[in-house]
């Protein structure tokens, strides 16, 4: 199957921008994606909690009535909020794919936010608040965001804090959603045996009848928005960020001291953002340190040898002005000092010198088939399908993505690695 001939990628009369792949199957996989995510608000947790409350209810229906619209027929309804995205998303029989864009148009454009649901939906959250902070690893990964970007809307937890949740209302949530909520900042992706023609008429049709806002959302400077910095139960005041620049800050080293029975580590720096030519090569070394395969480089060295790690794992995570690497273990508290020692050799060993040829090879291959492999996903596909769009408002094929790698050198691999290395943050729980 041709993936260019295959993916139509348009903009509606009513401004949304949408792709629309055929694939033969009874299903049909769709997802509506806001560009705006928790560095957006002037809340801690007002995106997230507003992701819970799009279900709660419309002008028009209960939330008995939302879940049943979709489930009734076999079918799943869900969403996800990041640090700069907020994406509705549903599977369905093909027969429908109009009535899941529909509802998810009429979540988007025509929640009412009740307050009879608000303060239950509150007691939610706040659970779940409390399962993340029983969890060292998720407790941990969230603190070091927070002193990563220390000062910038980027190291806001998604959740929010039980103090911040607190003060979130109905009206914040409105105000939000009146001011993003529309369509030159929602982008649609669908993935199924449906036309292009279908979908677009499906699309207008719904903006028609539940969107009474079309005034375009003004954002200034290239690639940063206009954003709102706010303590915890504050009164935000507007400012624009600015780009973080690599190895621009001192670096931290954090230890504290929990009663917990293993110790964790987090290690990490800023790193490339969504439109850096070097994300490409850095996202290749970040899955040969400690990508989801038993011989990636950390796994190798800390678990399959010593035996001193149940888990260790590499992320890179790209956003629009910035990036965030980070190496995350946990491991026995006498161990700690160890392992760190073994972080520091696995990652000398590609900033000291170029990785051969033979060994970068085996690395591309593993990696593209790591790619197909997760293309296989239909639902993983259409949410790439969706971020892509909204990124770089294109969507690249497969071969297209095996190029780029393919065109990665061993010297690509040494200067990402030494632009990101240099200057480590860590930060203990022991």
């Amino acid at each position: 199957m041709n993936e260019n001939l295959d993916m139509q990628i348009f903009t509606t009369d009513t401004g949304i921008r949408a792709a629309v792949k055929r694939y033969p199957s009874e299903a049909v996989y769709c997802a509506v994606s806001m560009d705006c995510g928790t560095r957006d608000e002037s809340k801690g947790g007002l995106v997230h909690f507003i992701e819970h409350m799009l279900f709660k209810g419309t002008s028009r229906r209960s939330a008995k009535s939302i879940n049943n619209r979709i489930e009734s027929g076999g079918g799943e309804l869900n969403a996800y909020t990041s640090k700069e995205d907020l994406v509705v998303y549903s599977t369905v029989l093909k027969s429908d794919m109009h009535k899941a864009l529909d509802l998810i148009f009429e979540l988007v454009f025509d929640s009412v936010f009740p307050g009879s649901e608000l303060e239950k939906e509150r007691g939610v959250i706040e659970e779940e608040i409390k399962s993340y902070k029983d969890n060292p690893s998720d407790a941990i990964c969230d603190r070091f965001e927070e002193l990563l970007f220390a000062g910038h809307a980027l190291s806001r937890p998604i959740l929010g804090t039980e103090k911040s949740l607190k003060t979130i209302t109905s009206a914040d949530m409105s105000d939000f959603a009146e001011r993003f909520f529309v369509p030159s900042n929602i982008v649609v992706s669908v993935l199924g045996d449906v036309s292009a023609e279908h979908v677009r008429k499906v699309i207008d049709k719904a903006v028609e009848k539940y969107c009474k806002r079309r005034v375009p959302l003004r954002r200034e400077g290239t690639g940063c928005l206009e954003r709102t910095e706010c303590p915890d139960g504050g009164n935000g005041a507007d400012v624009k960020i600015h780009e973080y620049r690599l190895n621009g800050f001192e670096p931290f080293r954090v230890e504290q001291h929990k009663r917990i029975h293993q110790g964790h580590v987090i290690c990490g720096a800023h790193a490339f953002n969504l439109y850096d030519d070097r994300r490409i090569p850095f996202s290749l070394l970040a899955n040969m340190l400690g990508g989801p395969a038993l011989n990636s480089a950390l796994n190798r060295e800390l678990r399959e040898k010593r035996g001193l790690v149940y888990t260790v794992e590499a992320n890179y995570t790209p956003f629009k002005d910035t990036g965030m690497f980070n190496i995350y273990l946990g491991c026995d508290k006498s161990n700690i000092g160890k392992c760190e020692d073994l972080v520091l050799n696995v990652l000398g060993k590609f900033t000291d010198s170029l990785c051969s040829a033979r060994t970068l090879g085996s690395a591309k291959r593993q990696f593209m088939g790591q790619v197909a492999i997760s293309n296989d996903n239909l639902e993983s596909q259409v949410l790439g399908m969706g971020k892509s769009l909204m990124a770089y408002n294109r969507i690249n094929t497969t071969e297209e993505i095996k190029a780029k790698i393919e065109q990665v050198s061993p010297d690509d691999i040494f200067r990402a690695a030494n632009d990101v290395f240099g200057s480590l943050n860590w930060l203990i729980y022991k």
